[in-house]
């Protein structure tokens, strides 16, 4: 991994010395070298959504209901160079974070964590985070960001972390037009 830092960084630290880290459960895959499953830390062109925009950033995490963790390499506004943002898989957008690299290793391996993912986990959502592989995530139907996703009873399927994530860009995509309050129907039609 040449991340243009060095191995006295936190970042370079985490690189250099595993391939990730799982924390709270499996729930979060803090990136490092990467392994045969799960990528290492990687600059990436990401898209926002909200504005039909692409800006740059280096990916560090992943959740397993598609949540992305990324330090902001440029073309947000609004977001200072080096903060870390996540794609929250609720609201379909980017957020700062307020903090860089070290602070987001600190917040993940403390309560903050457990308080910032609160409206996105299930009773019991232990057992499936522990025992689904580094390249799954957890598809939810219907999605996080509907009523009925985040308050009824969804269904809660191991899936390829890559097609949880392209298929939240996907949605994103799709509903960027929609108002909010909008109504929105999921479901096969006829």
């Amino acid at each position: 991994m040449d991340a243009g830092v060095t191995i006295h960084s936190t970042l370079g630290a985490v690189a250099y010395n595993c391939g990730a880290l799982l924390v709270d459960h499996g729930w979060l895959r803090v990136l490092g070298a990467g392994t045969d499953a799960l990528p290492g830390v990687h600059a990436s062109t990401l898209k926002d959504p909200t504005n039909d925009r692409e800006f740059q950033g280096m990916v560090v995490g992943y959740d397993v209901v598609g949540g992305r963790f990324a330090i902001h390499g440029g073309g947000l506004d609004d977001v200072p160079l080096g903060e870390v943002v996540y794609w929250a898989p609720d609201s379909l957008d980017w957020m700062p974070l307020g903090f860089g690299h070290q602070g987001f290793l600190e917040f993940v391996l403390s309560e903050g964590l457990a308080d910032f993912v609160r409206d996105l986990r299930w009773a019991a959502w232990e057992p499936l985070t522990e025992t689904i592989g580094l390249d799954q995530g957890v598809f939810i139907y219907p999605p996080l960001f509907t009523n009925e996703g985040s308050n009824g009873n969804p269904t809660r399927n191991p899936v390829p972390l890559s097609e949880l994530i392209a298929i939240t860009e996907d949605w994103a995509r799709q509903l960027k037009d929609v108002p909010p309050g909008g109504q929105l129907t999921f479901g096969v039609t006829d």
